[in-house]
């Protein structure tokens, strides 16, 4: 499957400090987990702790696009 094939996801281009990197390449290794699902649960759990408001907003603009 190539990027053009991706419907629910979308490229992303970044670096970690090497720290994170390792903490993040150990915990894939322990669990079997991708890397993507586990950068995406530290990314909306940060967002949900630090700008729930926005997120909740941004959820009630998806849900009335869905009705």
């Amino acid at each position: 499957m190539g990027i053009r094939d991706l419907k629910h996801r979308r490229p992303l281009s970044s670096t970690l400090r090497n720290d994170l990197f390792e903490y993040l390449d150990q915990v894939h290794r322990e669990t079997g987990m991708p890397k993507t699902r586990l950068l995406d649960r530290a990314v909306e759990r940060y967002l949900n702790d630090e700008y729930s408001e926005i997120v909740e907003a941004m959820k009630n603009i998806k849900q009335n696009k869905n009705d």
